[in-house]
Formats: structure tokens, sequence, C-alpha cells
């Protein structure tokens, strides 16, 4: 599994880990976002990403995710567009139910669907 932990002005952040290299490519690089989300996807992408890596916990960030459970894991699903989400998992002792993921400082980036299928 990829990892990344940023650190902003000598804070620690969210740390990212990556269901796929791909994932993580489109993650890092712009190019590579705009080549597989195109534009205006890839822009609000990143922009997301952004402010992820600001937070120093996944309940700082101010919009609320689609919750739900699979299997013993939970995971998220933010809108990053009107016909795009952002799937996410946060990793951690004890991130199991739908209310502990606030607290969450490690988030695996899954995927991003686009009307519902999944584009990355």
């Amino acid at each position: 599994m990829l990892s990344l932990q940023w650190v902003v002005a000598g804070q620690v952040t969210v740390e990212f880990t990556y269901h796929s290299n791909r994932m993580r490519e489109v993650t890092m690089d712009q190019k590579v976002a705009t080549e597989n989300l195109g534009v205006d996807l890839a822009q609000s992408f990143r922009s997301f990403v952004a402010d992820m890596r600001e937070a120093t916990f996944l309940g700082e960030l101010t919009d609320v995710p689609e919750i739900f459970q699979d299997g013993n894991s939970v995971k998220l699903r933010f809108v990053i567009e009107s016909n795009a989400m952002l799937e996410v998992e946060p990793v951690g002792r004890g991130v199991t139910a739908n209310d502990q993921w606030r607290q969450a400082y490690r988030v695996k980036l899954v995927h991003i669907y686009r009307n519902g299928i999944v584009a990355i």
C-alpha cells in the first residue's frame, strides 16, 4: 500500500494511501488527472484533495459524506461535482463504525465515480 503524509506549516495533516497506482498518479500529477478525468473534474478533484491535505482529521472537512459499511470497514463518498464522487476509506484501529471516521487521520483514496460508474 502506498502512503504519503503532508506537513503544512509544521502541522501533520491527513495521511493518504491509495487503492491503486492509478489513483496515486491521478492524485499526484495534474496532467494525469486531466487526461483521465477531463479539465473540470480533475480541477474539482484536486481542489478537494487540497482541502483534505489541510485537515488534521477527516472530521475537519466541511463536506458531509455519504457513509456506508463495507464488510468490516467504513467507506465515505464525498461529492466533488454534481455527477462525481470520491470514495475513501478511513484507515486505523477502531475506525469500523459509522461514527468513528471523523477522528481518522489516515485515509485510503479508493475510487472516483462519474455518473455512478468507477472512473478511477
